[in-house]
């Protein structure tokens, strides 16, 4: 990018259909990145795999093309099914926050989790308590 910062994996997705390098950055991920699923399936053979982070994001533009190298790499047999993680880029913030109150003995604190509760943005009144 021009102003020296580098591109997250948005702002990249944003340009593959303009930008040669952009394109080629998009392509070579998929591929490294199958090429580790390819792996990982022949080792453990899961039957699923759930992607998450902000490239995962991406929905069908991602996981299309991800399937279509998955596939080729492991030619003479099926590949897992590819899906995204419901919980998005909140997934590992949440995960520590339940192994924190496992730690602490307060296992019954994350009972009651669901998804809609805990994406929910904060009340002003929750923001305010937090500072």
């Amino acid at each position: 990018m021009s102003d020296g910062e580098a591109p997250d994996a948005a702002a990249i997705i944003a340009r593959i259909d303009t930008d040669p390098v952009a394109a080629r950055v998009w392509s070579e991920g998929l591929d490294a990145l199958a090429t580790g699923l390819a792996t990982l399936t022949l080792l453990v053979d899961p039957e699923v795999i759930v992607l998450g982070g902000g490239v995962a994001q991406a929905g069908d533009a991602f996981l299309e093309p991800l399937r279509e190298r998955l596939s080729a790499a492991l030619a003479w047999r099926e590949a897992p099914r590819l899906t995204t993680a419901a919980l998005g880029t909140h997934a590992g913030r949440i995960g520590a926050a339940m192994l924190a109150f496992e730690a602490a003995q307060r296992p019954e604190v994350v009972r009651s989790w669901t998804a809609p509760v805990i994406l929910a943005e904060p009340t002003p009144l929750e923001t305010e308590t937090r500072a």
